[in-house]
């Protein structure tokens, strides 16, 4: 057995709460709920809470990603709701932020997630015929690729084709 694999304890991510939230905010997620469960999880107003500074998370938890990516990481959970965050210190001037998971967010979120899901499983179908049947479509063959080479000549482009073209030629000279 190779020493990389886990003779640790493992950072376990689960794939469906990765497509629903994200693997840096799924990998969060799980950590803090290791640790809420855990004997050093304190036990505030009905709810478990543990606390930590973005430094201590990434020294003890992440040291294989930045600081920063931690802190973006946490940040985007503590938007999308899947992460409360408090601040129960006992001294005023400590600013360290305790955390906590809102279970119940995660599972409307997943719950969303599978609705949508199955919303769009018959793009799984061997025909396509409802897959395309639901998708709308611009049929843009009309469009002419008649350009004039005098653009020189009109204030703004009319067509969708001069407007092509402008930009064309606006790539070729910057990149000369």
């Amino acid at each position: 057995m190779s020493k990389w694999l886990f003779d640790s304890h493992p950072i376990v991510v689960d794939r469906e709460l990765a497509k629903a939230f994200g693997l840096n905010e799924a990998i969060v997620l799980q950590q803090l709920n290791y640790w809420l469960n855990g004997k050093s999880a304190k036990l505030i107003n009905g709810r478990k809470w543990i606390y930590n500074s973005y430094k201590q998370w990434q020294e003890d938890n992440f040291p294989f990603w930045s600081l920063a990516t931690v802190r973006r990481a946490i940040e985007n959970c503590e938007k999308k709701g899947l992460i409360i965050t408090g601040n129960f210190n006992k001294a005023g001037f400590d600013k360290t932020k305790w955390y906590s998971i809102d279970y119940d967010m995660i599972d409307r979120g997943m719950s969303k997630r599978c609705a949508q899901n199955e919303q769009t499983s018959c793009s799984k179908c061997a025909d396509g015929v409802a897959q395309n049947a639901q998708t709308n479509t611009r049929d843009y063959s009309e469009i002419t690729t008649e350009i004039t080479t005098d653009n020189n000549s009109r204030a703004e482009p009319d067509s969708v084709a001069d407007q092509v073209k402008t930009i064309v030629d606006y790539l070729n000279k910057k990149n000369r």
